[in-house]
């Protein structure tokens, strides 16, 4: 497992860009850092797709991505006990040396929940 630095762009059409500098630790296909004190993220990749966790004490995000596939997550309400369905329509994903971008649709209980655009780019620690 080695140390990375990154940098996580979260775009949303209607809202402004969420922007986070920070430390990761890599491991093969594997990245996972603190967005937050108390938000953990996991994404883990191949060559055709990502598949992101978003943890924290209120909720559990697991989402996937591949392009031009409608792919079923779920976002579980912990103290509420209450799991909601996420669907992702991947319009873009490119994974390359140290950088992925998606650009994707999301539908919460198959709602349009809006058109997002996140990019993690990294590099080694130095």
């Amino acid at each position: 497992m080695s140390k990375i630095k990154i940098k996580s762009t979260l775009y949303k059409a209607s809202e402004n860009v969420s922007e986070k500098r920070t430390y990761a630790l890599k491991n093969n296909n594997k990245i996972m850092f603190h967005e937050s004190s108390d938000t953990f993220m996991k994404i883990e990749f191949n060559n055709s797709m990502v598949f992101m966790t978003r943890n924290n004490t209120e909720m559990n995000l697991k989402i996937k991505f591949q392009n031009d596939k409608v792919l079923k997550g779920t976002c579980d309400f912990i103290k509420l006990g209450l799991s909601i369905d996420i669907k992702t329509i991947t319009k873009n994903l490119v994974i390359a040396d140290n950088k992925i971008e998606i650009a994707y649709d999301m539908y919460v209980s198959d709602e349009y929940n809006g058109t997002f655009n996140y990019k993690l780019e990294w590099s080694d620690y130095v």
